[in-house]
């Protein structure tokens, strides 16, 4: 059964005890000693949802939407990899521009599984501008890097304790078989001579900020193409 925390029970403030970073504190009581108890941070959002939500997409045969296995978690579980686009652009025999969208490296944050969900439905839509975007882009998305760590209830790591998201530098194929499978994914597109890859996105979740915001690379020089995306991104939503 779930149950929802009433919000004067539930307290998040800054300590100065603790450096003045955020603590929260959680009123509760344990009055049923034979029961299981599990805390979520968030609106929850299981490895098992997630598989379920995209074998019903898979049943509807849609001709643009293509579910592969690219790799296996410790635990065996499926890293899947979903392609959007036109049929023609599965096996480019010209230049396609490529997006690829990383969603749940870390297993707390499940508003990225909830965008990374709302973007495939989006894109799998016949909205008139998604139908002109898949003509011309090859959409491919990893919508859960950490199946493990979810399934865990694990904050940010894997099955080993190891934070995925700091081990992009020194990747194991054995300690770190996601990051190890998606990285030659995405130097097999960087080698295709018709695919361009043009951006790489990591869908996260802020346990203090609000909105959507993005951060990019920084670099010395400011009119570098790594940075074009976050600016656009900031000027379409300004009033």
């Amino acid at each position: 059964m779930r149950y929802r925390i009433p919000i004067y029970r539930v307290h998040y403030h800054r300590s100065l005890y603790h450096d003045n970073n955020y603590v929260l504190s959680i009123l509760f009581s344990f009055d049923k000693d034979d029961d299981s108890y599990q805390f979520s941070y968030s609106y929850p959002y299981s490895y098992t949802r997630q598989q379920n939500y995209l074998s019903l997409i898979e049943k509807k045969k849609l001709p643009y939407f293509k579910r592969e296995l690219l790799g296996q978690s410790i635990q065996n579980k499926r890293l899947d990899l979903i392609t959007i686009t036109n049929p023609k652009n599965m096996n480019p025999t010209e230049k396609v521009h490529v997006v690829v969208i990383l969603g749940r490296v870390h297993g707390c944050e499940t508003p990225s599984s909830y965008v990374c969900q709302g973007i495939i439905e989006f894109l799998i839509s016949n909205h008139p501008a998604v139908v002109r975007l898949r003509k011309k882009v090859v959409f491919q998305l990893i919508p859960m890097m950490n199946p493990d760590g979810v399934t865990l209830g694990n904050s940010r790591t894997n099955l080993l304790g190891i934070d995925l998201n700091r081990a992009w530098h020194k990747i194991s194929q054995w300690v770190h078989p996601i990051l190890y499978a998606v990285h030659n994914h995405l130097m097999e597109i960087e080698k295709h001579e018709n695919m361009e890859l043009d951006l790489v996105i990591d869908m996260h979740a802020h346990s203090s900020l609000h909105g959507v915001f993005t951060y990019g690379n920084a670099y010395d020089d400011v009119y570098r193409l790594d940075g074009v995306f976050s600016k656009l991104n900031y000027t379409s939503r300004r009033p």
